[in-house]
């Protein structure tokens, strides 16, 4: 289901947010911001101004004011806790908590929901816990961890089924019809959608009808059931026209553009998409109107009209870009008004000294015209003429300044196209990494108990992780996982990662022992890259560690057996009821590189019983510079760490790693890639 389409999240977040939606300010946010700033003029140092804040930071959060919203939210925190209103202080850090949320800080984001919800579990407020259970589901989905999302979206669900908050349910079934969206469970999407729906109608929201049936169209349209998606989208633009939605009706007529499209009735998408585009404009919405130009300018493609389609392609690129840089246009415009008014300041004072000098001079001149008149006109001349050449000289300066300036001007437009295409070619390249790894979802179906830390240092990764499928081994059944560290980072270590992966893939279809599988990797790698004795040859390479495990029940309980083989990459293991770290060496050879063609890697047999944790990881961790001295982390501390917390869920374990992490790097740059994974017997 397309998001830009359907817009399961948006709705829902929106709702959160007092049904502000994110957008520039309607008129209507404007004067409850205008009402609510003068009421904060006046208000004691009270709970009244506590609630008058936090109702203020509300709103410039759903108009992306976020500086605004996080500086409101920090003065009504401290203000409430110098009254002890916990009330005050858990919807504080609530909204601290979606302004993370909204910016892609899921950590912090998580962290401030958490502080909001020990208050309202202290308080016992019902309503603010439902609040915050939907937020955590949201914060989950954006993740990537579904199951969680929806434990925490039925959490909500049931709280306002309990205290009867109708407006509430109606929130939490669009948002648990969303996350079935994001799994591709499409039966369980219509179910829960016509559940809000039926909600919706009971309360007689309009908006919301409207908003469930365009949802819906979306759904069908992705099922290829047409005729409904129209009957869906035919509903839903009466109610837009009836409650005033413009923005609503606009999205409507999108998606009958994109309809048309699949039908390939062209001319039909291209008169809906041009509905929708007027409405946009109509409303100076541009967050519309790119949604509208691209599909625009696809219509009149198949249509044959290539000076249309490139012309709306082109309005698409302007819109976007305009949205990106409309905060920093701003700052520059403010910039430039403050440094021309200086310059006017300025001007004008040397203005006013200059005819301060030139009544000095003038009085000077009368007196010695009286006595040296000979003298003061070859002065005066002299220095005409010494002035009209500096003149003269200040203006070829200027022209040549002038000509620079241009020249500069014209390279850096250049350069600013190039980087941006460079940006976009690698952010599609993050894309196709992202598909080619394993899903973190289908790692935690074969160990539940399981985690991976996954942070790139720039936009593609040189580190990747590895996930085999189980595969029949007897009566038992294994499967392979595998950290590995590719030679540098970014795009060189992303190609690299793409080989590796590809290479590793091959191999444990051939072979189950570990050691052969690294030898062969090896070869591969060295084939790939064209690698021999030759100095001239690349280095490149990569440090790996493999896991075969196979799964078997005892007497005591679950237990798995481990086949371990590293190449420079230890695996770390912690034993039930033991508070002390066992460390599994790796060979000292590297993957690739100056290597031999065969290669020897050392095989570990270990058994593993219920409550064991392993480890395998790639250096990134351990080598992060940063904390109050500004120096390494070392693998001694990163060990003691993972001993800290081995009594802690799994899930647990991979938010104080990440949390650490970004406490410990503080405002410093990040050197590598990180990669952890944890499992637990």
């Amino acid at each position: 289901m397309k998001k830009n389409k359907s817009i399961p999240l948006v709705i829902a977040i929106a709702i959160i947010y007092c049904c502000v939606p994110h957008t520039a300010y309607s008129a209507t946010s404007k004067a409850k911001i205008d009402s609510l700033q003068k009421l904060l003029h006046t208000a004691k140092q009270d709970t009244g101004r506590v609630s008058i804040m936090n109702r203020l930071a509300r709103l410039y959060n759903s108009a992306y004011e976020f500086a605004k919203s996080d500086s409101l939210c920090n003065a009504a925190l401290t203000l409430a806790d110098t009254l002890h209103f916990k009330p005050g202080m858990a919807f504080a850090y609530n909204t601290l908590g979606i302004s993370s949320l909204d910016r892609g800080a899921y950590a912090k984001a998580l962290d401030y929901c958490f502080k909001a919800l020990a208050i309202y579990e202290q308080i016992n407020d019902k309503s603010g816990l439902s609040v915050l259970y939907n937020t955590f589901g949201i914060i989950y989905d954006s993740e990537g961890d579904y199951t969680k999302s929806l434990e925490y979206h039925n959490k909500a669900l049931t709280i306002r089924q309990q205290i009867n908050d109708k407006n509430g349910i109606s929130i939490s079934l669009n948002n648990i019809a969303c996350v079935y969206g994001e799994k591709g469970d499409l039966s369980k999407v219509i179910e829960y959608f016509t559940k809000a729906l039926n909600m919706f109608t009971e309360l007689n929201d309009k908006y919301g009808m409207g908003t469930t049936h365009n949802n819906l169209g979306s759904v069908y349209g992705d099922m290829n059931e047409y005729q409904k998606a129209k009957d869906e989208y035919a509903q839903a633009l009466k109610l837009e026209n009836e409650v005033g939605d413009l923005g609503g009706a606009a999205r409507v007529y999108n998606n009958l553009g994109d309809i048309a499209i699949k039908q390939k009735q062209y001319k039909e998408a291209r008169d809906y998409e041009l509905k929708a585009l007027a409405i946009a404009k109509q409303i100076s919405s541009l967050d519309v109107q790119r949604e509208v130009e691209e599909p625009l300018s696809k219509a009149y493609e198949l249509l044959g009209d290539g000076a249309k389609a490139l012309e709306h392609y082109k309005a698409y690129i302007a819109v976007r870009d305009s949205l990106s840089n409309k905060e920093n246009t701003r700052k520059s415009v403010q910039a430039e008004m403050s440094f021309e008014f200086e310059k006017k300041q300025a001007a004008t004072k040397a203005e006013q000294d200059k005819k301060d000098l030139l009544q000095k001079e003038q009085a000077r001149k009368q007196q010695m015209v009286i006595y040296f008149i000979s003298g003061i006109l070859l002065l005066v001349v002299g220095f005409a003429f010494f002035a009209y050449r500096s003149y003269r000289q200040k203006q070829r300066a200027n022209k040549e300044l002038d000509s620079r300036n241009q020249k500069l001007e014209s390279a850096y437009h250049i350069i600013e196209e190039k980087n941006r295409e460079i940006t976009d070619s690698i952010n599609y390249a993050r894309r196709i990494q992202q598909a080619i790894l394993p899903s973190v979802e289908a790692i935690r179906n074969v160990f539940p108990e399981s985690f991976v830390l996954f942070k790139p240092k720039d936009i593609v990764s040189g580190d990747f992780y590895f996930f085999a499928a189980p595969v029949n081994a007897g009566k038992e059944k294994s499967v392979f996982l595998a950290a590995a560290d590719c030679t540098g980072h970014g795009v060189p270590g992303a190609f690299m990662s793409m080989i590796g992966s590809e290479k590793l893939r091959d191999a444990v279809q051939q072979y189950s022992n570990t050691g052969q599988i690294l030898n062969m990797l090896n070869k591969g790698i060295k084939t790939s890259l064209h690698q021999s004795a030759d100095q001239e040859s690349t280095r490149d390479g990569m440090d790996i560690a493999l896991c075969a495990i196979t799964s078997s029940t005892e007497a005591g309980g679950r237990a798995m057996k481990v086949q371990f083989s590293g190449a420079y990459r230890p695996m770390y293991i912690i034993r039930n009821g033991v508070s002390e770290m066992e460390e599994i060496k790796a060979t000292k050879r590297a993957i690739g590189g100056f290597t031999e063609v065969e290669n020897d890697f050392l095989v570990n047999e270990l058994q593993l019983k219920q409550g064991d944790i392993f480890y395998i990881f790639s250096d990134g961790y351990a080598d992060q510079f940063g904390g109050e001295d500004g120096k390494k982390l070392t693998t001694r501390k990163f060990k003691e760490l993972l001993l800290s917390m081995k009594d802690k869920p799994m899930a647990e374990q991979e938010k104080m790693l990440a949390v650490f992490l970004e406490s410990w790097k503080g405002v410093r740059e990040q050197l590598d890639d990180v990669l952890v994974i944890g499992v637990k017997v």
